[in-house]
């Protein structure tokens, strides 16, 4: 499993909309990390975390 930051507004800015932050976790250890990530955001933050397995492919990056 890893870790994905995603834009909670669908900014498509130069950080992009997805973005991998952490990779080769167990589920549970994936889970458990983008819960306390999301924990440290509130509901009207920029960005909020993903579990997603480890053949997510992100979608390309954004160009103007």
């Amino acid at each position: 499993m890893k870790i994905i930051r995603k834009s909670n507004f669908d900014h498509e800015d130069h950080r992009g909309d997805q973005h991998v932050v952490a990779q080769r976790l167990s589920v549970r250890q994936a889970e458990a990390v983008a819960r306390a990530l999301n924990d440290l955001e509130h509901e009207n933050s920029d960005d909020f975390y993903q579990a997603v397995s480890d053949d997510y492919v992100l979608p390309p990056a954004w160009g103007p």
